[in-house]
């Protein structure tokens, strides 16, 4: 079965970027330590304060259940950080399919 990466990249408001990584490192302590998910977030190089939130999936399943997955408390931080630090609500979703 083909792995699958599903990337979430947007740029936060300077002036909230403690806060949001805060709450990002919350997020991703949380989807990896309590949820056995494969989450990792990284920063642009040449962008500072554009992050890239990327889900690495082992099947095309599991991919299709992230959604239906998402539980109250992942839920809350996801849309606190969609509501509070991304700077025009500007987000550029990607999902890439391991080639066989």
């Amino acid at each position: 079965m083909p792995k699958v990466i599903f990337s979430i990249s947007y740029r936060i408001q300077e002036e909230k970027r403690e806060e949001y990584l805060e709450t990002v490192r919350e997020l991703r302590n949380y989807l990896t330590n309590e949820r056995g998910k494969d989450y990792s977030v990284f920063e642009s190089k040449s962008r500072p304060n554009t992050f890239n939130e990327v889900y690495f999936c082992n099947s095309m399943e599991e991919y299709d259940a992230l959604e239906d997955d998402a539980d109250e408390i992942t839920e809350q931080l996801i849309n606190r950080i969609v509501d509070e630090f991304i700077s025009d609500s500007k987000t550029e979703y990607k999902t890439l399919i391991e080639a066989s």
